[in-house]
Parts: structure tokens; sequence; C-alpha cells
């Protein structure tokens, strides 16, 4: 993790988190720092929606007791902290772009026969990189298209075929794990790179059918004193 990371990490660490009014070790409130890091493994984008979120619910309320004016304030200098996390200090990006830059795993970008599915649980995430992958990889416009369970069946139907023809100028699906339900992406798509891994393994297992032709490797890493960090791309048998 880089410095930017490991700094907002501890950020979220030093929230105190409120449970109807009170901040607690032990009680309920302590899932919403759970349900925060899940966040912040996926993407700063998706963390910080979910941080947004949560200032919101606490700032609306018609009496803020004392210790949820700290969790507010602790909150915004988390979203400051992960502000910070650029697109040069998300190391899982930089890895993701180390990937499919690299001889090894071989993408063609040019190659209307080689198209790739990214993977996310979180649609901020998606939009995220929906957004910076274009540039980064110097990908025409139209190549990257989003796929998730938030569209309506016509528009996924849609992206699924256009992203089917040899023809179009589609090389990168961005997918939520609505991709992984019984919808086939294998037409000319033979990679497959989980940018975050699904909590649950038989959302993973669902995943990689949808795709045809692919082997896994799984990387994964923990530092001491570090955050954990979880990291799965897909390629093609050899």
């Amino acid at each position: 993790a880089s410095p930017e990371e490991e700094a907002t990490y501890q950020a979220l660490l030093d929230v105190p988190f409120t449970y109807r009014g009170e901040h607690s070790q032990t009680k309920n409130g302590q899932l919403v720092r759970i349900g925060l890091q899940k966040a912040i493994f996926s993407s700063p984008a998706a963390a910080d929606v979910s941080v947004q979120q949560r200032i919101a619910k606490l700032e609306k309320k018609d009496q803020v007791s004392e210790d949820e004016r700290r969790e507010i304030q602790s909150l915004k200098s988390l979203a400051l902290a992960l502000r910070n996390v650029t697109p040069a200090a998300f190391n899982k990006y930089q890895s993701l772009l180390k990937l499919l830059k690299s001889s090894d795993f071989g993408w063609k970008k040019t190659d209307s026969e080689d198209r790739l599915v990214i993977f996310s649980e979180r649609i901020e995430t998606l939009k995220w990189l929906n957004d910076q992958l274009a540039d980064d990889m110097k990908l025409k416009a139209g190549a990257v298209q989003i796929l998730h369970g938030g569209m309506s069946d016509v528009e996924q139907q849609s992206i699924v075929e256009e992203f089917g023809k040899p023809e179009s100028k589609l090389r990168v699906l961005l997918c939520s794990d609505v991709a992984s339900e019984g919808i086939n992406l294998h037409y000319l798509s033979h990679r497959l790179v989980h940018f975050d891994l699904p909590w649950s393994l038989m959302v993973f297992q669902q995943r990689n059918p949808s795709s045809k032709g692919i082997s896994a490797f799984w990387k994964s890493s923990r530092k001491k004193t570090s955050r954990p960090t979880r990291t799965l791309a897909t390629r093609p048998p050899s």
C-alpha cells in the first residue's frame, strides 16, 4: 500500500463510530466501520460515497450528540485522506495498469477479438475506472462501457450484444456482479480481471464462467501494520 493509502486506513481506524448516539467499541456502530473497510478495499471513490452518506445521515438528525459530532469530524478527516489517494497513489489501480500493459498478460487492446472483462462489487468503483482507464490506457472513444444491476434489462442486453459484435468499438466491459448471474460474455472475451474480490465465494465462482477459457491466479498479501490487500487477476491458458 502507498503512504496515502496507509494514512487513509489509519484515519478509518481512528473514527469513533456511534450507535444510537453513543460511541462503543462493541455495539453495532462497528458494523459501519466494517462496511467502510469493504468500500476502501474496492476504491477510494467507493469509500468516499459511503463516508458522505454516513455524514449526511448523522447531520440530518434533529439532535446530534457529542459523540456523533466527534464521529462526523473524524469522518470529514477520513474524506480528506481519501481524496489524497490519487490514481498514482492507488496501488491496486497501478497494479491493474501494469498487468494490462504487460507482455505476460498479452492483451491486445486494438484486436477486436481480444475483449476484456473487469469485475468490481461497487458501482462507484466501476464509474471511477470508466473515467480513468480510457485515458491511462489510451483507449479510443467507446472502448469502455459499464454493466451493472441498476440498469434496465433492455440496457443490459444491449450492452451484452454490443460486446459480442466483432465490429464493435467496445474493448473493455466493467461489470458489477450482475454479469455473473446468467449473462454470457464469452463470445469475444477470454480475459477476466477481478479488480476486487467478492466477499461471497459463491459469487466469485459465478463470475468465472461468464467468460470462457479462463484460468486464474490469486495473489494475497498482508504486511505488518498495513491494511490487507487482495488482488486477483485472470488470464487465458498459455
